[in-house]
């Protein structure tokens, strides 16, 4: 599902030579138990904690902290989830404003993230390909703050997603207003799950590659490849990234 930066430079023939959309590959449900997190709850009525999977994304970070600072009223508990390439005196720095919090935990490192997500209330997360597919495949409520450097992709298919109600979508580049995120955390329970928007083929990737390759392996031959999409694999969620790859490019 990425858009490629570089459709620009090619035309529209070539482009869609090097490509065909469909649809996501699902991930399957985590069996191992992950970070115990029902802890996090604040209060009888509280939800279970939000993940904030950060990956190098230190503005992310920083929002959702500062949102916390504004508003400890925030209705449940979060679990920050750090990635590798964040360097270590923003993490240290992060952990220290952490730890002012009882309901907010962060890790440096888990082996089952995926089962963290599949148990919390919602993800807050950058627009990452893997994290945007676990997101859908565990049908997870999402604040997605897409990369914007340096090149378009996260935002280009966060928009889409977020066109077909699929998730909501923060623009850190109109500012990172702790207000603003700490209302989008309050209204992260109410929003839509990614399975309650009706996107036919949406996580058929894995079988419709299968087809692809069968299909290929039993006719082969040595001349150019059609140009024609086959009809049966084109997606809504492909309209809606040519559509915003357009705007991006203008």
């Amino acid at each position: 599902m990425a858009a490629e930066e570089d459709a620009q430079d090619r035309g529209p023939a070539e482009e869609r030579l090097r490509r065909r959309q469909g649809g996501l590959p699902g991930a399957a449900v985590p069996a191992l138990p992950g970070v115990a997190i029902e802890g996090l709850r604040k209060g009888d009525a509280g939800q279970l904690a939000v993940v904030v999977r950060a990956g190098d994304g230190e503005e992310l970070v920083d929002w959702v902290l500062s949102a916390y600072e504004s508003d400890p009223n925030i209705p449940y508990g979060a679990v920050i989830v750090f990635g590798p390439f964040m360097s270590a005196a923003a993490r240290e720095g992060f952990k220290e404003r952490a730890a002012k919090f009882q309901y907010i935990r962060t890790l440096t490192f888990t082996n089952n993230l995926g089962a963290l997500m599949h148990r919390a209330a919602g993800v807050v997360a950058m627009g990452g390909y893997n994290t945007f597919c676990e997101i859908l495949s565990f049908n997870k409520k999402a604040l997605i703050m897409p990369r914007t450097r340096p090149r378009l992709e996260q935002l280009i298919r966060t928009r889409a997603a977020r066109n077909l109600g699929l998730m909501e979508m923060l623009d850190a580049e109109k500012g990172r207003d702790p207000h603003f995120m700490a209302t989008a955390l309050r209204q992260l329970p109410q929003q839509r799950a990614p399975g309650d928007a009706i996107v036919p083929g949406l996580l058929d990737g894995l079988p419709n590659v299968i087809k692809l390759v069968a299909r290929a392996l039993a006719h082969p031959h040595r001349g150019p490849a059609s140009i024609e999409s086959p009809a049966e694999l084109e997606t809504p969620i492909a309209d809606a990234l040519a559509l915003e790859a357009a705007r991006a490019k203008s």
